[in-house]
């Protein structure tokens, strides 16, 4: 009698902590013939998605019809697409970088590095970043993609996609560090972190970068005087992209959470399980972050952290960032190929 009584007080504990969330119903989806890592675009009227053989996708965002398949690639687009005058710029495991149509998936320029390019392109100006695991730290013009000058020696593979804060490139290659690279003049600036560094930095408002390691150290450096405070250690890796929005940094571990950080002065503030290893970087849209663990779920919370709904996708990694569009839709990619446009509707 005992014992029946202590299992129904620690079932309904249960219930009380993992309430029963409702999913996201599904507008259309598609599955292509390879798995897809890159963050995908929406640009103009089309959602442009690519995957890891090479081929580039483009959608109609509202109802899943195909408007054009591309294969500029010869390998995998691994590191997420940007949108510029109307062109899309992506790096390939073939060692390439690319610059296409975005209303028709034709190529109009590519530019060789001496490795894979698994980082999503930076522009700053006129000129586009892209950092390489052959340890450079490269630069083409716009739209021909010729040099912009000589890369740049980083000495270690750049994983970890840089960020623009003003005129400036904040990246670190793997072996650790966070440069700040002025990209009028050239010089560069760095901070001591100790890697391996796979995860992309954010900066504040307050002109702060954070980023995270594989020791699962998170660190705040003050852009200015390059002043480093370390924050916290988590349990596992840090390799999601780090986000920050209003005042509070999301940082995704692969302990299997969202942790939730006060920016300034940097304080944690909460965390949310996911279920899996947190990787992508979430997006925010309409009073709601949407986020994405390994184990197939999209998962939408409030800024604070207080659970809105949880959507199985599927059994297959996540690696990609969901992209919101418009009329409350919001678009999820997996390795398996899936793509999902959904309703967000009755998460807000």
């Amino acid at each position: 009698m005992v014992f029946g009584v202590v299992v129904m007080i620690a079932l309904a504990v249960w219930i009380a902590l993992h309430p029963r969330l409702p999913s996201l119903p599904t507008q259309w989806s598609a599955t292509l013939r390879a798995g897809i890592e890159a963050d995908p675009i929406l640009e103009g009227n089309l959602l442009i998605v690519a995957s890891m053989d090479g081929t580039l996708w483009a959608f109609d965002p509202m109802t899943g019809e195909r408007r054009y398949r591309r294969a500029p690639a010869v390998r995998g687009i691994a590191g997420g697409l940007t949108a510029h005058d109307g062109l899309v710029y992506f790096g390939s495991d073939d060692h390439y970088v690319y610059a296409v149509e975005a209303a028709t998936g034709e190529t109009v320029a590519s530019a060789a590095t001496n490795g894979p390019v698994r980082t999503k392109p930076v522009i700053i100006g006129d000129t586009v970043y892209v950092g390489s695991d052959d340890g450079y730290l490269w630069s083409f013009r716009v739209a021909t993609l010729e040099p912009a000058g000589e890369p740049w020696n980083a000495r270690s593979p750049i994983a970890a996609t840089p960020i623009a804060y003003e005129d400036t490139l904040v990246f670190s290659p793997i072996r650790g560090n966070v440069y700040f690279l002025d990209t009028t003049t050239g010089k560069y600036r760095y901070a001591r972190v100790p890697g391996p560094v796979l995860s992309s930095p954010a900066v504040t408002l307050a002109g702060n970068v954070w980023i995270g390691n594989d020791r699962g150290d998170v660190f705040v450096i003050e852009a200015e005087t390059l002043a480093v405070e370390h924050v916290t250690t988590l349990d596992q890796p840090v390799r999601g992209s780090i986000y920050e929005r209003r005042g509070s940094v999301y940082v995704g571990a692969n302990d299997g959470f969202l942790h939730i950080f006060r920016a300034s002065p940097p304080a944690p503030l909460g965390l949310v399980a996911g279920g899996g290893s947190v990787r992508a970087q979430p997006t925010y849209d309409a009073g709601v972050l949407h986020w994405v663990s390994d184990n197939g779920v999209l998962h939408a919370s409030k800024p604070s952290g207080e659970p809105l709904s949880r959507t199985v996708i599927g059994s297959a990694r996540i690696s990609a960032r969901p992209v919101a569009g418009p009329s409350s839709m919001l678009y999820v990619c997996d390795t398996a190929g899936e793509v999902r446009a959904l309703r967000t509707s009755t998460a807000e």
